[in-house]
Formats: C-alpha cells, sequence, structure tokens
C-alpha cells in the first residue's frame, strides 16, 4: 500500500482555493441551487460535447428549449437554402454562459408553478452571461427591419420605451444611401437597435422550399421576416384564399411559435424561385426582451420582480394575440362557426328536430322550468302535510293525482287566485307574442343590411372588371390589375374594419396590436397600415377611411384613363359608394335602437309575475298535475322570452345564450364578400369574343 503524504501548506492552500471559488459563484447564483447548476452545468457541456458527432436534427431535438443558438456553420441546411455570406459574431458557449442557461432550463423543467409557454423567469445574471447573435447591416437593412420591427405587436414594447431610438429612425429615413447612423448600428445597449442586430439574413434558392411545416414541434426557434419574394401558406394540406394564402416582403412567419412556444400553425412554402429572409433566434429575442424589461423596472428592482414583469408582459401578448388570430382566423376560413354557413341549419323531419339539444331553447329554459316545478312540489307537500288542517281545519281528502275538490274551503279561496292568473295569461301571451315578432323584425333587418352590404361590394368589383383597360389580347393591362388589386383590398378591410365596429369580439382588429398583426399576416399592405395608424380615430374610423380609399382609387384610375370617366360611370361608383355607406350606418342604427329598456323591463316583469304566480294559481284546477304543467308554460314562455332577447342580440355581443343557433356568424359575410372582391376579376380575365377598344 503507498501512502501519499500531502503537506499541511498544500491542503491549506487548496481550501482557500475552494471558499474562494464558492464565494465567487454564490456571488452570482442562490448557494442553495450551486449543486443543482453544478449539475446542469455537467450536462450541458455533455450535450456541448456531442454536437459535432450526432445528426444536426438531432441536435436539435436534444437541445434545451432555451439553449443558446447555433453558430451558423451547425444551423440546419436544408436542401436548397444557402446562408448569404455577410460577416457575423458568433455566440460562443462558455462555461459561465453554460451556468446560466442551465438556471434558466431548471427553472422551466421544475418548477410547477411556472407556465412553459411563457418567456423564462429571468433574473440579473441569467442572460449576462449570453453574447447574443450579431449580424452588421447595411443602412437599407436597417431601415427595411425597423419599418417591420415598431410596426410588429411582438417589438411594439420595445419601440415604446425608446424615443431616441424612435429619433434616429426618423432621421434614417431621410439618410442618402450608403450612410450609417453611428448609434442607431452599433448602439447594441439600445434594445430596438439590438434585436434589430440579432437578425440574420437567410436566402432560400428553390421554390416548394418549406420555411415551417404545420405541427412541427421541434424547428421552432426561428422567426422570419420576408424580405424578398413570396410564400404560400396552407393548413391542412389546403391553400388559404387570398389574401391570406400568400405572404409577402414585409411579413412575418412564426411569430406565434416564438410566443408560444406551440408547434407551427400552418405550413409556409416558398413560392418563388427565390426568397429572401431575417431570422431571429428565440434565445436572441428573449435575451432582448429580458434587456428591455430589466431597464423598464429601474435599476433596484429585484430579480424577482423583473421575472414577474417578464411573465405578466408575456401573458398579456399572448392573451391578445390568441384573441386577434381567432378573429383572423375566422373571417380567413380557418375557423368555421356552423360549417360554413351563417346560422346553424336545420332538416325540416321531426325525429331530426326533436334530437336536437345544442342551441335549442330547451338547453337554456329547463332551469327555471325545474325551479318553479320544486316550488310547486313544496307548495302542494305543504298544503298536504300542515296548511289544510292547521289553518283551514279541514284534511285533504283526494288522493295525490286526482283533481282537488271544488267545495273544499281551500280550494275556494284559491279560485280568485286563479282567476286573476287567467286574466294576466292573456295579457302576458299578446305582450310576449308582439315582443317576440319586434325582435324577429330586428333580427332579420341585420341579416338583409349584412347582405346588402355584400351586394354592393360585389357590384363595385364587377363593374369595375368589365370597364377597366385591357390591351388588345382583350387581357388587362398592368396598371388596369393594379387597379383591380388595390380596389379589392380596399374593400376587404372596408368590410372587415366595418363588421369590427358592430361585432364585440371583432373590435379588438382596431386595436394598435391588430393592426399591427394584419400587416404581419399580410391582411393589409404597410401604405395601408401607416395612413391608418397616422389616423386620430376620433376624427375618422379604421372602416371610413377604407371606404373612401375604394372610390379615391376609382377616382384615380378615371384620371389615369384606366376607366372611362363619363358621367354615368362615375355617378354609378358614387350611388354604389354611398349607398354602401348608408348600409352601413343603418347596421349601427338599428342595433343602438334595438329596443327602449322601458320596453324590455315591462316585457320581463309581466313574464315573471305570470310565471311566478302559476305553482299557486293552478293547483285549485289540477292539483299534483299543476307540476308538469307549471313545467310546461315555463319552457313555453321564458323559452319565448328568451329566444327574443337573442334574436336581438343578432351579433352575440351581449353573451346572453351560449351558443345560440341563431346568432349570425359574421365571419360568413366576410369571408364571402372576400372571395367576391377576386371572383368577377378572375372570372373576366380572359374574354370569350373578340375584345375591340
Amino acid at each position: 500500500m503507498i501512502v501519499v503524504v500531502v503537506p499541511s501548506s498544500s491542503v491549506l492552500i487548496v481550501a482557500l482555493m475552494m471558499q474562494v471559488l464558492t464565494s465567487a459563484v454564490a456571488n452570482s447564483f442562490p448557494v442553495a441551487s450551486l449543486s443543482r447548476l453544478s449539475q446542469q452545468q455537467q450536462h450541458h457541456q455533455h450535450q456541448h460535447q456531442q454536437y459535432n458527432k450526432d445528426d444536426n436534427n438531432l441536435q436539435k431535438k436534444q437541445r434545451r428549449r432555451w439553449a443558446l443558438p447555433l453558430s451558423s456553420e451547425q444551423q440546419r441546411q436544408q436542401p436548397g437554402e444557402e446562408n448569404t455570406p455577410q460577416p457575423e459574431k458568433t455566440a460562443t458557449m462558455t462555461d459561465s454562459a453554460f451556468v446560466a442557461a442551465a438556471a434558466v432550463s431548471d427553472v422551466s423543467d421544475n418548477d410547477d408553478s411556472f407556465d412553459l409557454k411563457t418567456p423564462p423567469p429571468s433574473s440579473s445574471s441569467s442572460f449576462d452571461c449570453y453574447d447574443p447573435n450579431y449580424f452588421p447591416k447595411q443602412t437599407e437593412e436597417i431601415l427595411f427591419l425597423q419599418n417591420i420591427v415598431v410596426d410588429n405587436f411582438l417589438f411594439q414594447d420595445f419601440a415604446a420605451k425608446y424615443d431616441d431610438d424612435k429619433y434616429h429612425y426618423e432621421k434614417n429615413r431621410k439618410m442618402k444611401k450608403g450612410e450609417i447612423d453611428e448609434k442607431v448600428n452599433n448602439n447594441t445597449t439600445n434594445a430596438l437597435s439590438g434585436i434589430i442586430g440579432s437578425f440574420e439574413r437567410y436566402t432560400y434558392k428553390n421554390r416548394g422550399t418549406v420555411l415551417c411545416e404545420q405541427g412541427d414541434m421541434i424547428n421552432t426557434d426561428y422567426l422570419y421576416v420576408i424580405a424578398n419574394g413570396t410564400c404560400s401558406v396552407s393548413i391542412d394540406g389546403k391553400r388559404l384564399p387570398h389574401p391570406y394564402g400568400s405572404m409577402g416582403v414585409g411579413s412575418m412567419i412564426g411569430d406565434l411559435a416564438l410566443l408560444y412556444g406551440d408547434c407551427r400553425a400552418a405550413t409556409v412554402r416558398c413560392d418563388t424561385k427565390t426568397v429572401t429572409v431575417y431570422r431571429l433566434h428565440r434565445s436572441d429575442f428573449y435575451y432582448h426582451l429580458d434587456a428591455n424589461n430589466r431597464e423598464i423596472t429601474n435599476s433596484t428592482a429585484t430579480a424577482a420582480t423583473t421575472a414577474a414583469s417578464n411573465i405578466n408582459i408575456g401573458k398579456e401578448i399572448q392573451k391578445q394575440v390568441k384573441e386577434i388570430d381567432g378573429v383572423i382566423d375566422e373571417i380567413s376560413g380557418v375557423k368555421k362557426k356552423y360549417d360554413g354557413s351563417i346560422i346553424r341549419q336545420y332538416r325540416p323531419q321531426r325525429s331530426w328536430l326533436w334530437r336536437r339539444w345544442r342551441g335549442t331553447i330547451l338547453q337554456h329554459a329547463w332551469k327555471p322550468a325545474v325551479a318553479n316545478m320544486v316550488v310547486s312540489t313544496i307548495f302542494i307537500m305543504t298544503l298536504r302535510l300542515v296548511a289544510s288542517e292547521r289553518i283551514f281545519h279541514a284534511p285533504i281528502t283526494w288522493p295525490i293525482g286526482e283533481i282537488p275538490d271544488a267545495n273544499h274551503p281551500l280550494i275556494l279561496r284559491m279560485k280568485g287566485l286563479y282567476k286573476l292568473w287567467g286574466y294576466t295569461m292573456s295579457i302576458t301571451t299578446f305582450v310576449l307574442t308582439f315582443f317576440l315578432s319586434q325582435a324577429y323584425a330586428l333580427w332579420r333587418n341585420i341579416y338583409t343590411c349584412g347582405r346588402k352590404i355584400q351586394g354592393r361590394l360585389n357590384d363595385v368589383s364587377l363593374v369595375l372588371a368589365c370597364s377597366v383597360e385591357r390591351n388588345k389580347n382583350g387581357e388587362y393591362t398592368d396598371r388596369g390589375l393594379l387597379l383591380l388589386n388595390d380596389v379589392a383590398m380596399s374593400c376587404r378591410l372596408c368590410h372587415a374594419f366595418s363588421w369590427a365596429g358592430f361585432v364585440k369580439r371583432y373590435q379588438i382588429l382596431l386595436s394598435p396590436r391588430g393592426l399591427s398583426r394584419m400587416l404581419s399576416r399580410g391582411v393589409m399592405n404597410r401604405s395601408q397600415y401607416e395612413n391608418l395608424v397616422s389616423i386620430e380615430p376620433s376624427a375618422c374610423g379604421t372602416q371610413h377611411a377604407s371606404l373612401m380609399w375604394i372610390l379615391a382609387r376609382i377616382f384615380q384610375g378615371m384620371r389615369e384613363g384606366i376607366i372611362s370617366s363619363d358621367p354615368a360611370t362615375r355617378s354609378l361608383f358614387i350611388n354604389k359608394i354611398c349607398d354602401l355607406r348608408g348600409t352601413f350606418g343603418s347596421v349601427g342604427d338599428t342595433l343602438d335602437g334595438r329596443i327602449p329598456i322601458v320596453y324590455a323591463h315591462f316585457v320581463q316583469l309581466i313574464v315573471d309575475i305570470f310565471l311566478v304566480l302559476a305553482p299557486f294559481a293552478l293547483y285549485c284546477e289540477l292539483g299534483f298535475w299543476s307540476i308538469p304543467a307549471v313545467g310546461i308554460l315555463n319552457i313555453f314562455y321564458s323559452g319565448m322570452l328568451d329566444l327574443s332577447k337573442i334574436l336581438l342580440d343578432p351579433l352575440d355581443n351581449d353573451n346572453f345564450y351560449k351558443d345560440s343557433a341563431v346568432n349570425m356568424d359574421v365571419g360568413v359575410l366576410i369571408r364571402e364578400s372576400n372571395a367576391g372582391s377576386n371572383r368577377w376579376m378572375t372570372g373576366l380575365e380572359k374574354l370569350p369574343f373578340k375584345y375591340s377598344k
């Protein structure tokens, strides 16, 4: 056996070094988690050693969700993809960075109270050791990305905080080609310019190359901004209708996966031979978000305060974006309420109708019916067991199920109540049926106005397609096609914005984040977006502005000679647009004055009194059978009143009746008019006869 003798001085030196090392680490991370972080560090170091041995796809599966992005050499190269050569600063995974990443991953994996779909909790040291990607850019690239970033919902918190960056952004727009504003380009402490610097230019060189695939939960690390080319969008193998199925320059792809950490919601493919994008990695985004929030909170804020701020902001954005996307999915056809119909359709067969429950009056009216039947039961049992002998000194002798004795003292005294209830029945029936007819008339009026609006929009598109300029072959000229597309997009926006002013759940489209989301999804172009956000809402609504775009663009086409400018044509378009404005106005006027509160209060009062008296008034005539009679009366009268209330809310703004089959699916109206904006233009693209000017 060999005995090794260590000098006591060496032991003392080693102990001192260990103490210093322990203190240094404790200053950056809590002591309680030191051993846990050490294990995480070894785990990440082991993963890092495997990067050069395993397949690239397997690498992405093994990386932790908040791990650092791969370098350019490690990034997955699909066939036909090419990383545009340019100077870059590649993130390096130092030991301290491994510890920081491990701390974040440890919270995400082991803390049950933390929502994995929100950004990871941050502390003053979580990202301090992380060196974000930075890619130098030319002035044109900076300006392009600034235009996208400051208008997008994900980055509005960055832009709002830095007024100085906005000043330089405005200054940059006036700079000459080749000049670079030093502060915006180099000041990486500025969150807005810092996050712009983390976007990497990337080029796809084959048509049909997949940028992201629906349902993919692995390759969700990147957000893309299209810089050149177009892409197609499909869900469940079907391309979405125009304009939702195409994404062009300035459109953003993958923002939901970046925000939620969920799988890809749609498949996006290159629709042109080459597509150039700028892409941002998840880790870079959350690094800059963390830095931005720490600046906002203040220098004395604790790590817990900053973490809570990050989570709250992330959840707020997620909630709003989910609501906005839900509305856009409705108007684009991704989601359909009644299988594509404006209301739930029915079949005339008796057996089919009897089997319905969901969306019927019975689904809602059975609760008050049962409650009133319980009251009737308690009343009858009380009479039989207590009241008849103690109050009237005449026991009830007739058995349960038989009609009460008309000469019994109790029955004689209840005859007057029965007659009073009979009078209220006549009044209630008349008032309620008239109220129901008025409610249906309002519902029908809103439906008719909705279809009329569709008709006027289709009229404009039809007449324009027939009168626009053509070449000698009978095909649209380039400027004629541009006019048709401009008017079609304005028609779609006008229709969507107008209904957003009436439908409560659609109103979020009119918010700054709603407009920004519509821009990023290609529903509107950048010039339209900038025009809308520059308009004061109190001065002119978005629906009014987009309506005026239609007529103004037509008049411009007349001045340019694209369409005829004769008085008859001009008068036709003016009448159609003015009729459209008037119909939209009538929808709002009808909804505002749908029913006076005094009328609704009176009807509710008389129906409730009639139904409350029923259990007591019917006993003298029906006895035990008054219990089911009360239930039937409640279903009829209470059901008629509820049906009237539903009809008075055709757009489901009051959320009175859950899953009603009467409320209209306004998304159908918008989808059908969207299809109509392209139908006439496409149908008359070529003429079946020889064209002559």
